[in-house]
């Protein structure tokens, strides 16, 4: 389903990326997953990715 287009999933593995669900964070990961989502208009994903470019000072090489 996220591969496929569902905002809100890919929103909702963004946030697995950012709990560290599968050992530690990824912020290449939670950016990507983010802006897919936020490119689709969810609104939750573009303040996730917000927040994220804020304390992280953006990613580069996506």
């Amino acid at each position: 389903m996220v591969v496929h287009g569902s905002a809100t999933a890919q929103n909702n593995l963004g946030s697995c990326y950012y709990r560290a669900l599968w050992g530690r964070e990824d912020y290449v990961n939670m950016e990507k997953w983010y802006l897919r989502a936020t490119e689709q208009g969810d609104a939750l994903a573009r303040n996730n990715l917000a927040a994220l470019h804020y304390t992280r000072n953006g990613l580069k090489g996506i």
